[in-house]
């Protein structure tokens, strides 16, 4: 914990880089995150928590992106629907739809590249 995950995707071919402060890992219970880097200054100071629980023998993701100081911009709200999606249909069928995703942990220094539907590849470094 209190690591930052460096992140980065490209979005109508611009790169867009953010890092999250990693507050709480809970196990089997609760994700939560602190942006405290990126391109689009709004973001800064906003948390991503991720909750899970058990319900009539599923697991149940629950996923809040709080914080903003006004209202949350849209293009937020359907860029989460989408990879919300993507993780639901990744879960249920093995493929999602994310193209790219690239983190590198600043403690460990753990990398996730480019996969291929289905086979997500990590690759890990200590250095």
């Amino acid at each position: 914990m209190g690591g930052v995950a460096a992140l980065r995707f490209v979005k109508d071919g611009n790169p867009v880089n953010m890092g999250f402060r990693i507050d709480e890992t809970t196990p089997n219970a609760c994700v939560r995150w602190a942006c405290v880097t990126h391109d689009m200054p709004s973001w800064i100071g906003t948390s991503l928590i991720w909750r899970l629980a058990e319900a009539g023998g599923a697991t149940v993701v629950s996923f809040e992106h709080t914080g903003w100081k006004g209202l949350a911009p849209d293009a937020v709200a359907q860029g989460w629907k989408h990879f919300l999606g993507s993780l639901k249909s990744y879960v249920e069928t093995g493929t999602g739809q994310a193209r790219v995703w690239l983190c590198a942990l600043q403690q460990g220094r753990s990398q996730w590249r480019r996969r291929t539907p289905g086979k997500p590849r990590v690759k890990t470094a200590r250095g």
